[in-house]
């Protein structure tokens, strides 16, 4: 893993968090925008700050990402206490040959997903419509 970039590392979670049997064989929909990879299932958006930098933003490190989820969270937070829940530090790590995703603390993060209920309205942001 050590070998790998920030990219790279984040398409394996991705590749994760797109995969059924991640969340118990529900549909998934993956809705990506310049700056983060958001994956809807049932009740729950998972919303992932991609690995970039632009001029008017920096996401180039796990830190700057998980400044800015931490952020969101704070803000939105105050607005819409049911519906954005916390920040969920996942890693990808390789066990016997295949690689397998781990969320929970203390566990050398690699990614900083933002888990949020999704908007009950259906023209909400990422609601059910």
């Amino acid at each position: 893993m050590s070998g790998m970039s920030e990219g790279e590392c984040q398409e394996e979670v991705f590749a994760f968090l797109a995969d059924q049997a991640t969340h118990g064989g529900g549909a998934v929909k993956r809705v990506d925008t310049h700056a983060a990879s958001v994956f809807l299932t049932g009740e729950r958006a998972l919303k992932v700050k991609r690995a970039v930098r632009f001029p008017f933003l920096d996401y180039s490190t796990l830190a700057k990402r998980k400044a800015a989820c931490e952020a969101e969270l704070a803000i939105n937070r105050s607005f819409a206490p049911d519906i954005y829940r916390r920040v969920v530090p996942s890693r990808a790590r390789a066990t016997t040959g295949s690689s397998s995703i781990r969320h929970g603390r203390g566990m050398g993060a690699r990614n900083a997903p933002l888990r949020r209920e999704r908007d009950p309205r259906p023209s909400g942001r990422w609601g059910r419509g």
